[in-house]
């Protein structure tokens, strides 16, 4: 087998997984373990875009702030790619 790498632009926010599973699960009672991580929201092929958490350790492992240079190169290439929202790491 080869070996691949590749790369996408999320958006995402510290939460807690506490804070998430009441957002996004709509659970009412959540047990009392305030773990630190993220919310990701992915896009998907058909412009649609689902909600995820992940831990802290785990999602900065694999993800970094993107900046304002790489986001111009990215919008260059495909503008549509980029939500409106998205906004570079300062």
């Amino acid at each position: 087998m080869n070996a691949y790498i590749g790369a996408k632009i999320i958006m995402a926010e510290k939460m807690s997984k506490n804070d998430f599973d009441v957002g996004f699960k709509g659970a009412t009672e959540v047990p009392n373990v305030n773990e630190s991580g993220y919310h990701v929201q992915y896009s998907n092929p058909n412009g649609s875009t689902y909600d995820s958490w992940s831990p802290q350790e785990v999602f900065e492992r694999a993800y970094r702030p993107i900046s304002e240079d790489e986001m111009a190169m990215v919008c260059s290439i495909n503008p549509e790619d980029i939500p409106e929202d998205a906004n570079p790491a300062t």
